[in-house]
């Protein structure tokens, strides 16, 4: 017996639901390698069940239609015996009002999202921006370096002097005095025993030097834990060394330095003590802190 145009229709809508029910079980296996094979393969299973339909709606209009269509349209549906015009029209309307569409199933699994990697993502593009606001902020900074450098190089000019650059290591200020000594008095001394010679100094005049201590900190260390650190660590010198090795080897000293008078330190009760040991104070010179050169 021959199906009714409801039975039809109603035959493709369970055909469409098996078909559905079989998208969503290969959906259901898709992964990074087989996701275009299967989103093709599904492809090919949708348009052959339309094309299917398709077919079955025409040739159900060709079979039942009126009988003086079917004298207009030849015995076959036409001279050739295509499927007529009309029919698929009817066919492509069915389809249209009675398919439900296949793709409105659940999509393919979307790729699970890495937490840990958009933190990740994230923070580094926060250091960016972060990194371009200080860039910015650089680039409409003076360069501190450079001005400073210019001012002491036309300080040294204008006394006749050049630097002698020392290496920043820690001991810049031991190994520019110790280089003084040299070119002017002769003396030969490395920055070991300069350690130790302001170190023994400060420790046999602890009353000159517990205000330098104090005016540094509100909880200064002894006087003996101060001179231990001069002699065993790399720690810089400052001015409170310098008026140290001045007393203990009798020699004056200056020292020149951007934007401040020079400093001077003079030796007591002494006479005919000669040329001062000249040094240049660097503030801005080194990202580590203050840096020595030797003036000559």
């Amino acid at each position: 017996m021959a199906e009714t145009h409801d039975e039809l229709i109603f035959r493709h809508k369970k055909e469409q639901k098996e078909l559905v029910g079989k998208i969503t079980g290969l959906k259901k296996t898709v992964n990074k390698k087989n996701k275009k094979d299967v989103q093709k393969q599904i492809e090919v299973l949708e348009r052959e069940l339309r094309q299917t339909h398709l077919v079955e709606i025409a040739e159900w209009d060709k079979t039942n239609q009126p009988e003086d269509n079917k004298e207009e349209n030849g015995e076959n549906g036409g001279e050739d015996g295509a499927l007529n015009t009309e029919g698929l029209q009817r066919a492509v309307k069915d389809i249209e009002l009675h398919s439900a569409p296949l793709q409105s199933e659940p999509p393919l699994p979307a790729k699970k999202r890495n937490r840990a990697k958009d933190r990740l993502a994230k923070k580094a593009a926060e250091l960016d921006r972060l990194r371009d606001e200080a860039a910015s902020e650089a680039d409409s900074m003076p360069d501190l370096r450079a001005i400073e450098t210019e001012a002491i190089t036309a300080l040294a000019n204008a006394k006749g002097l050049k630097e002698h650059d020392i290496v920043p290591d820690g001991h810049c200020l031991y190994n520019a005095f110790a280089h003084q000594l040299r070119i002017r008095r002769g003396v030969e001394m490395d920055h070991v025993e300069m350690r130790k010679t302001a170190a023994g100094y400060i420790r046999a005049n602890p009353d000159t030097f517990v205000p330098f201590l104090w005016a540094e900190s509100d909880s200064p260390p002894s006087i003996d834990e101060y001179t231990k650190e001069i002699e065993e660590t790399p720690v810089w010198g400052g001015q409170m060394e310098i008026l140290a090795l001045s007393r203990a080897l009798k020699v004056p000293v200056e020292v020149v330095q951007m934007g401040a008078p020079v400093i001077k330190v003079d030796v007591e009760d002494e006479e005919d003590v000669g040329e001062p040991m000249r040094l240049a104070y660097y503030k801005h010179k080194y990202g580590l802190g203050a840096h020595y050169n030797s003036l000559v």
